[in-house]
C-alpha cells in the first residue's frame, strides 16, 4: 500500500525526535522508582497517559516540517491524494500505538517498584488510548482544513494544548480517585462493571473517526489542489 511509503517518509523526516522517546520512558521509570516520588499518589494510568501525551505532541511534527517545494514534489509522486493523507494519519496512529506499548511497559516496570496497580487500570488505559487517537485525529483535520503550510503558525498551540489538557485532567482525576478509597470503591461499583465495554467501544469509535477523517481530509486536499 502506497500510504505506508508516505508514512515511512514522515518517519524519515522526524527520525531525530524518535531518539527522544526511549529517554522519555527512562525518565518516567526513574521518577516512579524514586522513593519520595509524588507519582505514587497517582494510579498506574499516569505513566501510560504521559507517554500518550508525549506522542500526541510528536505526531504533529511532520506538519511543522512541511515546505511548499516539498509539497509540490510529493504531489508529483505516483500516488493519490488519499495515499498521501492516509500515510500521514498512519504515522500519527502508529505513534499513539507506540505510546501505548511503552506506557504498558512503564506500568510493568513501575509495578516492580511499588506503583499502585488496580483492576481498573487496563480499561482506563484503553480509554486513554482512544482519547489519544481522537485528539491526534482532530489535530490532523485542523491542519488539513486550514492547509498544511498556512496552519504552521498555530502549530505550537495546536500540538501542545490538547495534549496538556488530556494529561493533566486524567492525572488529577486519577489522583483524586486513588486518594479517597471510598471514591475508588464508589467509582468501581458505578462504572467498573461496564468499563471494559466502555474501553472497547471508545477504541472502536476512535478508529471509525480516524478512517472517516482520512476520507474527509483527502477530499479537502483534493478540492484545494484542483
Amino acid at each position: 500500500m502506497k500510504a505506508f511509503k508516505f508514512m515511512k517518509i514522515d518517519y524519515i523526516k522526524t527520525k531525530h525526535q524518535m531518539l527522544i522517546t526511549p529517554l522519555a520512558l527512562l525518565a518516567v521509570v526513574g521518577i516512579m522508582m524514586a522513593p519520595d516520588s509524588d507519582i505514587r499518589e497517582y494510579s498506574a494510568v499516569v505513566p501510560f497517559c504521559y507517554m500518550v501525551f508525549m506522542m500526541i505532541i510528536f505526531s504533529c511534527s511532520p506538519f511543522g516540517s512541511c515546505r511548499r517545494e516539498e509539497t509540490g514534489f510529493l504531489q508529483l509522486l505516483p500516488a493519490t491524494t488519499r495515499d498521501r493523507v492516509a500515510g500521514r494519519f498512519l504515522y500519527g496512529i502508529s505513534l499513539i500505538t507506540i505510546a501505548a506499548v511503552l506506557g504498558m511497559g512503564a506500568i510493568g516496570i513501575g509495578r516492580m517498584f511499588g506503583v499502585q496497580i488496580n483492576a481498573l487500570d487496563v480499561p482506563l488505559c484503553l480509554v486513554a488510548f482512544a482519547i489519544g487517537i481522537f485528539i491526534m485525529t482532530a489535530e490532523y483535520v485542523f491542519f488539513y482544513l486550514f492547509g498544511e503550510n498556512t496552519a504552521q503558525n498555530l502549530l505550537g498551540i495546536v500540538r501542545v494544548l490538547p495534549g496538556m489538557c488530556f494529561f493533566f485532567v486524567t492525572a488529577n482525576l486519577s489522583k483524586e480517585i486513588i486518594k479517597d478509597p471510598d471514591k475508588l470503591q464508589q467509582f468501581a461499583e458505578t462504572v467498573g462493571r461496564y468499563l471494559n465495554i466502555i474501553g472497547g467501544v471508545s477504541v472502536v469509535a476512535s478508529l471509525i473517526m480516524f478512517v472517516a477523517a482520512i476520507w474527509l481530509c483527502a477530499a479537502i486536499t483534493d478540492k484545494r489542489d484542483s
